[in-house]
């Protein structure tokens, strides 16, 4: 009987688990078209900062904010692939910032941009 008890206890403590991991993970994730929106409301600030001639690090963080906003895209498999091209492209920039190369890194950006917008009609 006490086996038993043990038995029960564990199944149902990890079913609590499980239980509570699924509904935390489905809080976290926004619907696609509304991610996409806050994807490129911060890729366009990173790029107005790019342009008005703010510090490299101000311009990097933005960009990297833009890239985690860019990566809680979820919806399907040809937006994920347009998304993880976006990601790549936003971590050269970083790099094209830091190395001094603003033409650069403001073309790359907006091509990027470009490639966050595309996502809409994707979804």
């Amino acid at each position: 009987m006490n086996v038993l008890k043990k038995i029960l206890t564990s199944a149902v403590i990890a079913l609590a688990m499980t239980t509570s991991l699924t509904v935390s993970a489905a809080e976290k994730t926004k619907p696609a078209p509304e991610a996409v929106e806050i994807a490129v409301t911060k890729t366009e600030a990173a790029l107005s900062a790019l342009k008005s001639g703010a510090s490299d690090e101000e311009v990097n963080k933005l960009i990297k904010a833009a890239s985690e906003s860019t990566g809680e895209i979820y919806s399907n498999y040809k937006s994920e692939k347009v998304r993880d091209t976006a990601i790549i492209k936003l971590k050269a920039v970083r790099k094209q910032v830091t190395a001094g190369d603003k033409a650069g890194a403001e073309e790359a950006l907006q091509k990027a941009l470009d490639d966050i917008k595309s996502m809409k009609g994707l979804i």
